[in-house]
């Protein structure tokens, strides 16, 4: 398991019990805890699909937005963060899932939507639908959005295993941890105590 999928699973964990020397979904989730909190919100929706998380990542995503392009805060930039948000976790072609095209009984046919490419492909005329309107300042606004959301996510990636890592060179749940020399002993019973 990717430790993406090993964090949604503990942000869906009904029992986040602590358990000494053992790695489990209350670790990972105090580990999320220490992101900035796009990446929390961005984690919680991406990987554990809690529908409801939506809405605030792309709230944070429209702050984070204000304060590094100076943008204002308006309907439509509120808007345009929420296609962020959709077109940033559903990355992959709906025909063929990702795959690029399909088995036809022994027959191999690329996909026609994504062009063999596995990726989906959002139409200007998509985007006008939901947005009202579309052009090009705002296909630049999307572009640095989508941008935020990749980097946010890399972000979030480091700071979890910089996290995970300080008690334990392990990222599976359930495994003892191994530690690498004395300091790092010390420091994980200073922690468990």
């Amino acid at each position: 398991m990717s430790l993406r999928e090993l964090a949604g699973a503990a942000l869906s964990a009904q029992n986040l019990a602590m358990q000494a020397h053992v790695e489990g979904p209350a670790d990972i989730v105090a580990a999320i805890a220490s992101a900035p909190p796009l990446g929390r919100a961005l984690w919680r929706y991406a990987y554990s699909r809690q529908d409801d998380a939506a809405r605030h990542v792309a709230q944070y995503l429209v702050h984070d937005c204000m304060h590094r392009y100076r943008w204002a805060a308006t309907a439509k930039t509120c808007r345009l963060a929420m296609l962020a948000v959709y077109e940033w976790t559903e990355p992959n072609c709906r025909i063929c899932g990702g795959r690029r095209g399909y088995m036809l009984g022994q027959r191999w046919l690329g996909c026609p939507i994504c062009r063999e490419s596995g990726l989906r492909r959002f139409s200007n005329n998509s985007r006008r639908r939901f947005m009202g309107e579309w052009d090009v300042a705002l296909d630049s606004k999307l572009y640095l959005m989508l941008r935020m959301l990749t980097d946010t996510d890399a972000t979030t990636m480091a700071v979890v295993r910089a996290q995970l890592g300080r008690c334990s060179s392990y990222l599976t749940i359930g495994q003892k941890p191994t530690y690498t020399s004395n300091h790092q002993v010390n420091a994980c019973s200073a922690l468990m105590a």
